[in-house]
């Protein structure tokens, strides 16, 4: 009776699965990751770690981990930072 039962399973589970094998696949739509991430921060990320900044290689790549997953989550994320950061720098340099 198992045999059987578990016949009829593998059976419909095999063609379940090349009728999905069998459907048109669309592509993943990928945004494109921020500019800045490849031009300015992962460049720094990569000083840093050339520099052995006294001993905190680790911290230094799990930060750039962390960009690349926010990056991943939110596309674009790491160009919103940088305008952010550059136009409170101009703020403080022009109120000094």
């Amino acid at each position: 009776m198992f045999d059987t039962w578990f016949s009829l399973y593998y059976t419909k589970t095999l063609r379940i699965l090349v009728f999905l094998s069998l459907q048109p696949v669309e592509p993943i739509k990928r945004l494109p990751r921020s500019h800045c991430l490849s031009a300015l921060v992962a460049p720094v990320f990569q000083e840093l770690k050339e520099q052995r900044c006294a001993g905190a290689f680790g911290s230094v790549q799990e930060l750039e981990n962390a960009f690349s997953l926010a990056e991943e989550s939110s596309p674009g994320i790491t160009d919103q930072l940088i305008s952010h950061l550059v136009q409170r720098v101009q703020r403080f340099s022009s109120a000094s």
